[in-house]
């Protein structure tokens, strides 16, 4: 057997991971087939549910390399979920898998059954007893919940919502955990006492131990499958002799045939807390904990049924504790959450071969030779080894500005954030750009306001120098509700009201990637946006070599009265293929393109409008252009020429040609045409667009559009912007300072993050 633990992947949030659960991807194709699934393809992609102390629950898409071949199946569409629901920490989260739901408790009783529609979660069940909630578990198959409470009160209902039965146990102190035996006729429960209850599935009392070791039981399991997904497997699972492992509170560990087991196997691992789990195949418990008096030292064990030691690794170096462990990946993965950080281990049960051995020596020091010195086998080894299982989508630190400043590739999900800084009476207003990423926040861009006559904004570099990330320090705080705090206050704005009013100076700045402060340097500008008097139009302009200088426009339709919804023009240059006209005139350069957003909603005009990007100055000025154009420019127009030919009311532009000396030699006019082919080469395409009409509700009486879940709060300042009956932008109130952004191609973040800011803005029209 051998574990290794990568090291590349990204697996880090905002707020600590109290809990974790992962299932098996169901095929899109096999739906109708019903759960008789081959197991090999099935557990090949999965996702992983995270509960962290922000109150949110996260989804995460996970895959694993096949053996041999490519991975013939397909990543989903969206590979990240953030589920806000819940206003407390979110202490266990349940995956159902043959019913595909997954269930979530926060630490203030409240509980939610998700069920995903039409590629979105939502809320399918709540139940909230007010009251803590200790333990929660799906029977095998799929169809009965066991909920346990703090106050000693169970419960057994369906996977519909219905009670079957419920029972208050009164133990000599609290029931900590349950567990389903594997033929789902009884339940098992232990308190803090050290005793273990035994009851029926009807709810009626079978036995009582009292265990040699009082100092409490925290987890108990049963060595069986999580879920029966063939019905095949429940006649011969009889046969196999299950072992009941008792987790105690000072890290010793019980295996045990039956629960009255007269001569139980003790096994000592030295850790706590421990948290452990049986693997899918019935045979390796996992046991992952902290050495007592040394919270930096976490170490995984791997134990046999008999209670032997299998293997033993130390986990890569962390301040925080083990917090959660799941297995993954039908037993070839094990997650482990250690405060905000999910490290992922890999497991191979069979005795690993010398040359992976050594490639595995190389990618741990970081020594990769020429691809024509190692052999095809190796080659493909190494790049299984550096994939990372969970799907990750955010940047590097030195790449920061190279992703915001293009097109994704996939559509991303962010959130905006508001956050006020210095007195009240003169507030700066702020506002972060953050991606959604294993139920955190990770920060992209920052704005702030620079006028307050004016809606104008700048957006901020996110990228520092590499002097400063070198000696950058990466730190990670818990901004999660302490246990004094009251629950009920357990909301994302309470972090916003109590943060730090001053600002450490730039030199002392530490590099975060906590999402609820404001950690984003502010050395250099990298776009910005200015508006005119009356809040209408705005610009959005690149201060950077990687940006183009007109990055876009917005214009709102004015309305006085505010009696219709805002109406909206957005103007984007984004990438894309140059369109190659014959005789470029300004005829043909200004075609326009009107199409159909879709049957049920009324026609939108969307047009594109081809333009010549602007060439660097520095080529530019090296490079005089035709004297043609300088002896047209000879003659200067007069101001009120000027004024007629800038007006709004006219739909021409006219371009300004900078006046530069006559051709000197052949060489300068040999760079004269070099600059104009770069010019018809490098085209960039202008995507104009306008906001969705939203529906009018006769039985509300309110203006309704479909956000798929991802706003909750009404607001004038909800769109959504569609091209060619594609979505490609949507932008909505989730509370009183955070907002929901989602976008795609032909938007970057920098656009997108522009056209947010000029939205969420208070203006005259």
């Amino acid at each position: 057997m051998h574990i290794r633990f990568e090291k590349k992947a990204n697996t880090k949030c905002d707020s600590d991971i109290l809990s974790l659960s992962w299932m098996g991807r169901v095929p899109d194709k096999t739906e109708a087939e019903g759960w008789n699934l081959d197991g090999r393809n099935y557990y090949k992609q999965g996702w992983l549910a995270s509960g962290n102390s922000q109150g949110v629950v996260g989804v995460t898409f996970t895959s694993i390399p096949p053996n041999n071949g490519p991975n013939s199946e397909r990543v989903p569409l969206r590979t990240n979920y953030n589920l806000r629901n819940h206003h407390a920490k979110v202490v266990l989260v349940k995956w159902n898998e043959p019913y595909q739901k997954l269930a979530s408790c926060d630490s203030s009783g409240v509980i939610n059954v998700w069920a995903k529609f039409d590629c979105r979660w939502n809320v399918e069940l709540i139940n909230d007893r007010n009251t803590r909630v200790t333990y929660f578990s799906w029977s095998h198959d799929g169809r009965l919940a066991l909920i346990c409470y703090q106050d000693g009160f169970v419960l057994v209902g369906s996977v519909t919502g219905h009670r079957y039965w419920s029972s208050m146990l009164h133990p000599e102190g609290t029931v900590t955990c349950g567990a389903w035996s594997p033929d789902d006729q009884q339940v098992y429960f232990g308190t803090s006492r050290g005793q273990m209850k035994v009851l029926d599935i009807h709810g009626a009392p079978v036995s009582q131990v009292n265990l040699s070791d009082d100092s409490g039981i925290s987890s108990m399991a049963w060595s069986c499958e999580k879920f029966c997904m063939n019905e095949n497997k429940i006649k011969s699972d009889h046969l196999f002799k299950h072992v009941l492992a008792l987790c105690c509170k000072n890290g010793t560990i019980q295996l045990m045939r039956r629960f009255d087991d007269p001569a139980p196997v003790l096994i000592r691992t030295g850790l706590c807390p421990v948290h452990m789990e049986w693997s899918n195949a019935k045979e390796l418990l996992c046991v992952a904990g902290s050495r007592p008096g040394r919270l930096s030292t976490n170490v995984v064990q791997i134990y046999s049924a008999n209670g032997q030691l299998v293997y033993s690794i130390n986990m890569p170096q962390s301040s925080a504790v083990v917090t959660a462990v799941t297995w993954a990946h039908n037993d070839r993965r094990i997650f482990v959450a250690t405060g905000p950080e999910i490290h992922v281990a890999c497991v191979s049960a069979s005795v690993v071969p010398l040359y992976v051995l050594c490639a595995l020596r190389m990618c741990d020091d970081s020594l990769f030779p020429s691809d024509d010195i190692l052999p095809v086998s190796i080659q493909e080894i190494l790049t299984a080894i550096s994939s990372s299982t969970i799907h990750c989508e955010v940047p590097k630190l030195s790449e920061l500005r190279q992703f915001v400043s293009s097109s994704p590739k996939n559509r991303l999900y962010c959130t905006v954030v508001q956050h006020v800084n210095g007195p009240e009476t003169t507030p700066p207003v702020c506002y972060v750009l953050y991606m959604e990423y294993l139920g955190g926040l990770v920060p992209l861009l920052k704005g702030k306001r620079i006028s307050m006559l004016r809606p104008e904004f700048v957006i901020f570099d996110p990228q520092v120098d590499d002097t400063t990330y070198a000696n950058a320090q990466i730190t990670y705080n818990n901004f999660g509700w302490d246990d004094s705090e009251p629950e009920s206050c357990s909301s994302p704005k309470l972090h916003r009201k109590n943060r730090h009013r001053s600002r450490p100076a730039c030199c002392n700045r530490k590099l975060q990637l906590n999402c609820y402060t404001d950690v984003l340097p502010e050395d250099y500008r990298l776009a910005e946006v200015t508006a005119n008097v009356w809040g209408t139009e705005f610009h959005i302009r690149g201060l950077c070599d990687d940006l183009t200088q007109k990055l876009g426009r917005v214009s709102y339709r004015t309305s006085i009265l505010h009696l219709q919804p805002r109406q909206m023009t957005l103007s984007i240059v984004g990438d894309g293929q140059s369109i190659e006209d014959d005789s470029p005139t300004t005829k043909q350069l200004q075609r326009r393109r009107s199409c159909s957003v879709g049957s049920s909603n009324p026609k939108i005009a969307v047009s594109r409008v081809v333009e010549d990007t602007k060439v660097s100055e520095t080529f530019a000025h090296s490079l005089p252009s035709s004297p043609v154009a300088a002896k047209k420019k000879s003659g200067l127009s007069s101001p009120i020429r000027k004024r007629l030919m800038n007006s709004p009311l006219f739909f021409r532009k006219v371009h300004r040609t900078q006046i530069e000396p006559d051709f000197q030699n052949l060489e300068t006019f040999q760079k004269s045409q070099i600059k104009n082919k770069i010019e018809m080469c490098t085209k960039k395409q202008q995507f104009v667009m306008q906001n969705k009409a939203p529906i009018w509700n006769d039985l509300t009486q309110v203006y309704q559009l479909d956000f798929g879940g991802r706003v909750t709060q009404e607001s004038a300042k909800n769109f959504q912007v569609e091209y060619d009956g594609i979505q490609v932008m949507q932008f909505g109130r989730i509370d009183r300072n955070n907002f929901a952004l989602d976008f795609q191609h032909p938007f970057s973040a920098v656009q997108a993050f522009a056209v947010a800011l000029a939205s969420v803005t208070q203006r005259l029209k």
